[in-house]
């Protein structure tokens, strides 16, 4: 079986997809040519070191970065830089942070993995505004979103 290459993987992405690129071995400027030549400008975000963020972004303000936050005395630093948004870590998240990333500009990000994978951890995230929920189980997050509506609507 042929395993393709990542420029071959963001081809078959095509027009509309979105793209979470994890950036591991690929220097700034070669992942922004290639972001910029499969047209994914407004299709992608970028996980990696508010160091790695901050050089992409350098190069090109438009890039959407996705720094790590791993503890809240982290956030102002990291809003330094002006991210598109964050990856959080679970541990810290809370109304207020989200709220406080927003006023900034930043979206939430946040790994949902584990005993953290319940239909009430997602509605308390859900209910705090989470931009992004990052899990193994998305069915169980559609059915969190329909929980809630339904409360809603009642």
């Amino acid at each position: 079986m042929h395993v393709p290459s990542f420029d071959e993987g963001l081809a078959a992405l095509g027009d509309q997809m979105a793209v979470y690129l994890d950036a591991k071995d690929i220097v700034p400027d070669a992942l922004l040519a290639a972001i910029h030549k499969h047209h994914l400008e407004e299709r992608h975000v970028v996980y990696q070191s508010v160091e790695y963020c901050d050089a992409l972004q350098k190069l090109d303000p438009s890039v959407r970065t996705l720094p790590p936050l791993k503890r809240l005395d982290q956030i102002a630093a990291v809003a330094a830089i002006k991210p598109y948004g964050v990856d959080a870590s679970w541990d810290i998240l809370s109304e207020e942070m989200i709220a406080t990333c927003h006023q900034k500009g930043i979206q939430v990000f946040s790994d949902l993995l584990g005993p953290n994978e319940t239909i009430e951890q997602y509605q308390k995230v859900i209910s705090w505004k989470i931009d992004c929920i990052q899990t193994d189980h998305p069915l169980r997050v559609l059915r969190a979103i329909e929980l809630l509506a339904d409360q809603t609507a009642h």
